[in-house]
């Protein structure tokens, strides 16, 4: 796993959601980039700030790409 997992100041806070990339995301959208936790990006038209990568073969559920911290 590259950066973090979800912690609780990313519940509820402002601004970009916190997200949590797929290995294979990470790979498709920014090319496996080690700089990637901490660049916000747009998900379902949504700017989200990437705060970690999944450990390659990590699938839960099946075919997530993402796992989005939900705000209150």
């Amino acid at each position: 796993m590259l950066g973090r997992f979800f912690i609780d100041g990313d519940f509820g806070a402002p601004g970009p959601s916190p997200v949590i990339l797929s290995n294979q995301l990470w790979t498709e959208r920014l090319n496996g980039s080690p700089t990637a936790v901490g660049q916000t990006i747009q998900i379902d038209g949504q700017a989200s700030v990437v705060v970690g990568v999944a450990s390659e073969g990590f699938d839960f559920p099946q075919g997530a790409r993402f796992w989005m911290a939900k705000k209150s």
